[in-house]
């Protein structure tokens, strides 16, 4: 048996170039960059189609709200209405609801209340506007709609969907855009923690590195070595942090489902496949620019 325990019952040699494993900071930095570059892009992807899917919901529609106290009057305003609409030809669909829906809905935020003092109550008329696939279509057939709605009721109001949730579809849009730049930036983050852990290993191995260059290695194989070393412990980290980030991906969608299912609807499920493919590529970026990194640190030494 020979100094490095070749032999029954031995140990192996000891690496040329010693990593600490889990107990360096490596694996567990880029463990919490994945994970969170992996919720960044999961946003990205849900909220911007969905915010598409929201403002496609919303143009072109519009809701005539008729507040006049004596019933009779709302009465004859609401036909006034539905007659001078019924054959314009920028309204699509034109639907009243019901007054036990509204009171069903003032009951639901006021309270019974409502319905026991006999609060009165505004009629609703929801119009959809022919869609003309330019949105200066569209404003022209909300203006005709609120000129002609003004000229047989002038007290009603005319209330355009895109003015009320227009905003936050735009604000949605916003927070994906800006998820996705969070995503694109940790997986640099990452791949930069990567760099400098193999900058501060090429520094603490100075001299093993002499004596690998004395015994005739190149600074390419002894790149390699680090390579290796590198691609370890950034791969330990990445498969922590993805099954981290599946798991909070799912457990958020999940949750996001119960109580926005109709706005969660604009993302196709088949494209959060694309988040599991951040990990090994976050390792694949860390281990090349940590290579090019180690090799040109390698040819400026002396």
């Amino acid at each position: 048996m020979n100094d490095y325990g070749h032999g029954n019952g031995g140990d192996p040699p000891p690496p040329i170039l010693p990593s600490a494993g889990m107990r360096g900071p490596l694996p567990w930095m880029v463990a919490v960059m994945t994970m969170l570059a992996m919720l960044g892009l999961a946003a990205a992807i849900g909220l911007t189609p969905a915010a598409d899917a929201l403002s496609g919901q919303i143009a072109g529609r519009a809701t005539i709200q008729l507040v006049d106290v004596d019933p009779l009057v709302r009465r004859d305003h609401v036909r006034r209405v539905r007659d001078v609409l019924r054959d314009a030809p920028y309204v699509a669909a034109m639907r009243t609801v019901p007054e036990t829906e509204l009171r069903a809905m003032a009951s639901q935020w006021l309270g019974d209340g409502v319905i026991e003092t006999g609060m009165p109550l505004p009629a609703l008329i929801d119009v959809d506007l022919v869609e003309s696939g330019r949105s200066s279509g569209t404003d022209s057939g909300m203006s005709r709609l609120r000129a002609a709605v003004a000229e047989v009721a002038p007290s009603a109001r005319v209330i355009a969907h895109a003015d009320w949730l227009g905003p936050v579809a735009g604000l949605m849009t916003s927070v994906g855009w800006i998820a996705a730049s969070a995503a694109l930036l940790l997986m640099v983050i990452a791949a930069a923690v990567a760099v400098l852990s193999a900058r501060a290993a090429l520094s603490s191995q100075r001299a093993t590195i002499d004596i690998l260059h004395l015994v005739g290695a190149t600074d390419v194989q002894v790149a390699r070595l680090f390579q290796r070393q590198i691609a370890r412990d950034t791969m330990v980290g990445a498969g922590i942090g993805g099954i981290a980030g599946v798991f909070l991906v799912a457990l958020i969608g999940w949750q996001l489902q119960l109580v926005v299912a109709t706005l969660a609807s604009g993302s196709h499920r088949a494209s959060y496949a694309f988040i599991l493919l951040l990990p090994p590529l976050i390792v694949a970026i860390a281990v090349f620019f940590a290579r090019l990194s180690v090799i040109r640190a390698l040819r400026a030494m002396p």
